[in-house]
């Protein structure tokens, strides 16, 4: 209770002082204060700094020393009342008191004794026409007054009050507040462990069940995130959060009045895979070798991994089964080894027989033999897929071979037999 006069400078002479709990003036009057018999104290300076010792009734003069001698306001009785004081704040139709807030007096304040409590201590200041607030001690249930407009609000253990003289004022009604309150239900789900790396706006609810309620009423939101310790709550529009480092639980918010999003199945690549060549992949860069799908596949599930990859449009898989490596479709000329080349053609990629008028189709590995192959056109390097077009689009060519590792194309107009040479892959066009 912050309501002391300095009385001198200097500790005590002729009269007896006590030591108590080392701490501020504030601390050192709130100790004197717990004393009935505490008149004086004393707050060390200097090297006695923090120190505190209460004086016994009125027994001390000024002495010498490092210590500022302080008096309370605490006087003698006032003829406080002891009859109980009504239990209800309002304690007459004139008088109305009310809590004014938790801490002690910084101003002029008055003992009175034989008013303990709040009670006893709020009857007698009612009586008392120029107190307008009065103070309860938490411990010892101590009255202190203070008129109307004598104090601010100051430290120690104390309840402080308000004395109206007249009706308590009536509160205005609230304004409603329109759609504040959450959806009667929603759902919460946990998203991760950790803050947002994105936009997320501070609120004032606090821990998860408050701030899911904040998320609710704010048609915005769908995520929040609480901090683990002191909880506070912070909200995410639109889940424009990624996962970020942080002490936080992060959480999805879903209404119940939300529709359930629409999950369509996805739909698996259609193709289909032709053989290529028996060998593996000869490649000027390494890294045009897309991936190396998994160990022990059968056709098949090299044939899906490759449809999988939206890149991939040639698949090697080792003989007898075993690994699965898949490649762009351009990416590989014929190379060596124990493996099998297929050519994998989408759905969507398929010539369409109403606008080509052709299909083609692999015929063997090997070049042009025979009374034939003196009548091959050279098409130029421009690798299978346009050779394909080259003799698709050319009424008199049959059969097409494209070179292995330089994409040379030659047409034919018919007539070959299978050569030796497997440097080539030959194919044959069928039309409508």
């Amino acid at each position: 209770m912050q309501g002391r006069e300095e009385k001198w400078k200097g500790g005590c002479s002729g009269g007896q002082a006590a030591r108590a709990a080392d701490g501020d003036a504030d601390a050192c009057e709130a100790a004197c204060h717990e004393k009935d018999d505490c008149s004086v104290f004393f707050v060390g300076t200097g090297k006695r700094t923090s120190q505190c010792w209460l004086a016994v009734g009125k027994s001390c003069r000024k002495g010498g020393g490092d210590f500022v001698a302080y008096g309370t306001t605490l006087t003698d009785p006032t003829d406080a009342p002891v009859t109980s004081a009504p239990q209800t704040a309002q304690v007459a139709t004139e008088t109305c008191v009310q809590a004014a807030w938790t801490g002690g007096c910084s101003g002029d304040v008055k003992g009175v004794k034989g008013a303990e409590g709040e009670e006893a201590c709020q009857k007698a200041c009612v009586d008392d026409n120029t107190c307008g607030m009065f103070f309860v001690h938490q411990r010892n249930g101590n009255c202190y007054h203070a008129q109307k407009d004598g104090c601010q609000k100051g430290s120690g253990p104390y309840d402080a009050f308000s004395v109206l003289r007249g009706a308590c004022p009536t509160k205005p009604a609230e304004p409603e507040t329109p759609a504040t309150n959450p959806p009667t239900t929603y759902r919460v789900e946990d998203a991760w462990t950790g803050g947002c790396q994105g936009s997320a706006t501070a609120s004032d609810a606090k821990g998860k069940d408050a701030c899911g309620d904040a998320c609710a009423r704010d048609a915005t939101c769908a995520m929040f995130f609480v901090h683990n310790n002191n909880n506070k709550c912070y909200l995410a529009v639109n889940k424009a959060c990624e996962k970020a480092n942080g002490n936080y639980g992060a959480y999805y918010l879903f209404r119940d009045d939300e529709p359930e999003p629409v999950t369509e199945a996805p739909v698996a690549p259609t193709y289909t895979h032709t053989k290529k060549w028996d060998g593996g992949c000869v490649h000027e860069e390494k890294q045009l070798m897309f991936a190396k799908a998994s160990n022990g596949m059968n056709m098949d599930q090299c044939a899906q991994a490759c449809a999988n990859n939206a890149d991939c449009g040639v698949f090697f898989l080792k003989n007898n089964g075993g690994p699965c490596y898949i490649a762009h479709k351009d990416a590989c000329a014929k190379g060596n080894g124990p493996y099998t080349a297929n050519t994998l053609t989408r759905d969507e990629e398929k010539t369409d027989p109403v606008s080509t008028g052709f299909t083609t189709a692999w015929a063997w590995d090997g070049a042009c033999a025979g009374s034939a192959a003196g009548d091959l056109e050279m098409a130029g390097k421009i690798g299978e897929v346009e050779c394909g077009k080259q003799c698709g689009s050319s009424s008199t060519c049959k059969m097409y071979f494209v070179h292995n590792s330089n994409n040379s194309c030659y047409l034919s107009t018919g007539g070959c037999t299978e050569n030796s040479n497997k440097n080539f892959k030959a194919y044959r066009v069928a039309r409508d």
